[in-house]
């Protein structure tokens, strides 16, 4: 049996962990997904995929052309650098309309949809049209009112008919990994079990990086302690001989 999954899409392999994300996709309980992952997860083959399938879809269902498809990162430099060679080769010519802007960084499809790569650095900037669907790279490193502020509400501006059934929202997935309990943790404990729109996933690769930063974080309260036990008795030492305190080493 083959450890890959192959999107209908094609072109892309996804691991089973990658599979497990891309199949939650499109899914009502699912709107909005949370991915917290470790390195060598392979998040450029995830999102290659997934933005292949809401190219697709956004000609299927007939998506205004009004609403968009981006992928996005806590910068634009950081954005192009990750992420636009990749999306030109997940987008084949015959799915364009024409040559790719090198300058916006984005690709018009025969459908009239439009995909880009932006940086949230400016976000304000990015205010206009509406959003299909929408990766964030990197999220912890993301500033929560490019979300909060702009993303979001472009989000929810979105409608589409789904086999006579009107949908409203587009639909994002977060991806990165936490720096301690900001937005980024907030999000992913939104997507536990329970939660009508958000799904959340975690790695194996992550539980061990968490294991090995606590484990680092215990030898620096180790070595923080010895340092202070070794000043302390320095310094009684000193009161001893004149009733001088001096603190050495710190």
């Amino acid at each position: 049996m083959s450890q890959f999954f192959n999107p209908p899409e094609g072109s892309v392999q996804l691991t089973p962990k990658q599979a497990n994300i891309y199949l939650w996709g499109w899914q009502k309980e699912a709107r909005l997904r949370d991915a917290v992952y470790g390195r060598r997860f392979g998040k450029t083959f995830l999102a290659k995929a997934e933005m292949r399938r809401a190219a697709r879809l956004a000609a299927k269902w007939n998506v205004s052309v009004e609403n968009e498809i981006w992928y996005a990162a806590p910068t634009f430099k950081q954005a192009k650098r990750v992420f636009w060679k990749r999306l030109k080769q997940a987008i084949p010519a015959s799915w364009r309309a024409g040559k790719p802007n090198e300058t916006e960084c984005s690709i018009t499809l025969r459908s009239g949809h439009i995909i880009r790569v932006v940086g949230l650095d400016n976000y304000d900037d990015l205010r206009g049209s509406g959003l299909f669907f929408l990766i964030i790279d990197e999220w912890a490193d993301c500033k929560w009112a490019a979300w909060e502020e702009v993303l979001r509400p472009m989000l929810s501006t979105c409608k589409y008919m789904v086999n006579g059934e009107q949908r409203v929202g587009g639909h994002v997935l977060r991806i990165g990994t936490p720096k301690g309990f900001n937005h980024c943790y907030d999000t992913f404990m939104d997507g536990q079990p329970g939660h009508q729109t958000v799904k959340a996933f975690l790695t194996l690769h992550y539980k061990v990086e968490i294991f090995l930063s606590l484990k680092s974080l215990l030898l620096n309260a180790k070595w923080i302690l010895r340092h202070l036990v070794r000043n302390m008795k320095q310094a009684l030492r000193a009161i001893k001989v004149s009733s001088t305190i001096v603190l050495t080493g710190c």
